[in-house]
């Protein structure tokens, strides 16, 4: 008779710890979901508040004031140096990146060679353009609308 109540007593407190259990798992599903939506929400709005023509001359202006206003000249004197740095990161659940930074130089006339090369590397990529006074226009251009159009390339800050 004794075991009886007190296996009684035990199903009665294992079932009632399932049930506690089972109220955490729900409330966690719960606020997983809500991150979720957040991170919906926050993507569509940031992706459709601007239109791509916009963000593209928005990008433009913003090279364009670095260029004016923070660069230095090379030891010649003949070169402008401008640090346009821009802080990528990818979305979702990734591998940690190794400290490897991939450093390559082109022209601006090959800079849209940086897209098929971006999507094997994974890794931190620096690149330096070169561009005549003449075609820094062009350039600035077409970085723009690399970050703009390119989810590998826009910005995180």
């Amino acid at each position: 008779m004794m075991i009886v109540g007190s296996c009684t007593k035990l199903i009665l407190l294992l079932t009632g710890v399932v049930a506690i259990l089972q109220i955490i798992h729900l409330i966690l599903l719960n606020h997983l979901d809500s991150i979720r939506l957040q991170n919906k929400v926050l993507i569509g709005v940031k992706e459709s508040s601007v239109s791509p023509e916009l963000e593209v001359k928005s990008l433009y202006s913003q090279l364009e004031a670095t260029l004016k206003n923070k660069h230095v000249l090379d030891s010649t004197g003949v070169f402008r140096i401008a640090n346009v740095e821009r802080i990528t990161k990818h979305t979702g659940f990734s591998i940690p990146t190794p400290d490897v930074t991939l450093v390559t130089q082109c022209s601006f006339d090959h800079i849209f060679k940086l897209v098929p090369l971006s999507k094997r590397w994974q890794g931190t990529i620096s690149v330096a353009v070169y561009a005549e006074e003449k075609d820094v226009h062009e350039a600035l251009w077409k970085i723009a609308y690399l970050q703009s159009c390119f989810q590998v390339f826009k910005e995180m800050e």
